[in-house]
Order: C-alpha cells, then sequence, then structure tokens
C-alpha cells in the first residue's frame, strides 16, 4: 500500500490541462530572468576584461579593445548560457557556430553603437550604454537561432 505523500509524491507528478498550460508558463518565463541574470555576470566578465585592458593600454582605441577582448568573453557566454539559460543538450559543435555568429552580429551592433557613444561619452559609460542595447538583440537571436528547438 503506497500511502506517499507530500515533494517526493510530487515530484513525478505531471500536471494536465490548465496546470500543464501553467506550468509551461512559469517554465518559459524563467528563461528571459535567467538570461538576464547569466547576462549580467557574462557582462561583468566582458566589462572587466575590457576594463583591464584600457588600464593596461591607455592608449587603446575602445573598439580596438572590446574586440580584442571579444572572443574570451564569448566563449565564457556559451558555456554559462549553455548550462544555465537554455539547458541545452545539443552536440557543442552544432551549437558553438551559430552561438559565435550570433556574437559576432552583437558585437558589430556593439562596436558601431560604442563608436558613436564614445564621441560624447569616455569609454566606460558609453559601452555600458551599448552593452544594453546587444542584450536585447542577442536574447532574440539567440531563442530563434542558436538554442531553438531542434
Amino acid at each position: 500500500m503506497d500511502v506517499s505523500v507530500g515533494p517526493r509524491h510530487l515530484k513525478n507528478a505531471q500536471p494536465s490541462g490548465e496546470g500543464r498550460l501553467f506550468a509551461d508558463f512559469l517554465k518559459a518565463g524563467r528563461r528571459p530572468v535567467l538570461f538576464l541574470l547569466v547576462g549580467v555576470w557574462n557582462t561583468l566578465v566582458g566589462f572587466g576584461l575590457y576594463a583591464c585592458l584600457l588600464a593596461v593600454a591607455p592608449s587603446m582605441s575602445p573598439v580596438a579593445a572590446l574586440i580584442a577582448t571579444g572572443p574570451l568573453a564569448i566563449t565564457q557566454a556559451y558555456f554559462a548560457q549553455r548550462k544555465w539559460v537554455w539547458r541545452s543538450k545539443e552536440r557543442r559543435l552544432v551549437e558553438f557556430p551559430p552561438f559565435v555568429g550570433v556574437y559576432a552580429i552583437s558585437l558589430l551592433a556593439n562596436a558601431v553603437v560604442l563608436f558613436v557613444l564614445s564621441r560624447l561619452l569616455p569609454p566606460l559609460p558609453a559601452q555600458a550604454v551599448a552593452l544594453t542595447v546587444t542584450a536585447a538583440l542577442s536574447y532574440f537571436l539567440h531563442l530563434t537561432w542558436t538554442f531553438r528547438a531542434r
């Protein structure tokens, strides 16, 4: 006689009907929040690399510093997003090229915005503003291209 109650019993329960719709909604609603949280981490890493490079080489142009720190920041971002946001099980060789493509597009957009803003603001505030523009772009592209359901 099974008298299981509580979390262990509910752990394997699958919602149905309206309960399933609500569960799917909660699951889908969690992804943008996770993307933002992981994005904060990725931004801190990328911005930290950018700031360190400018501190070591103050005469370097802001766009050159951005491009120089991009590959390490992008690789770190891929592994963080793959594990924590998208929870992907796809082969890395299949996902990584589109991920890099999304970041190449984002990097280009970032460079254009940074180029314009660095004429108006110091390099670090200009990059902070440029990052907000590219965050929305990269989420949409990852959702529809890199980590879409295959």
